[in-house]
């Protein structure tokens, strides 16, 4: 099962992800811009974290931590680990 996280980490678009869960986004040129959805970073500036297309994670550059599709889905929903892959199955190539 763990070649399965490792593959769905690498596949999921995250683009795909943040549109599902709902989350504002901010273009700006290549980029798109979200509030960090790390539970440990109170981010209050839209233009910290970001991702561009065809990525797989969003980075935010104040507290510097790249988030996948599942961490992404369970930080949001407050969904388990196992429910976050669940759903981030659906945006894997």
């Amino acid at each position: 099962m763990s070649n399965n996280f490792a593959r769905l980490k690498d596949e999921a678009d995250i683009g795909e992800v943040v549109d599902y869960l709902g989350l504002h986004v901010t273009p700006k040129g290549s980029a798109r811009f979200i509030l960090c959805p790390n539970p440990a970073h109170d981010d209050t500036h839209p233009d910290n974290c970001y991702f561009k297309a065809g990525w797989n994670n969003v980075y935010c550059t104040v507290c510097h931590k790249a988030i996948q599709a599942i961490d992404l889905i369970s930080y949001v929903t407050g969904a388990s680990y196992g429910i976050g892959f669940a759903i981030a199955s659906a945006f894997a190539e």
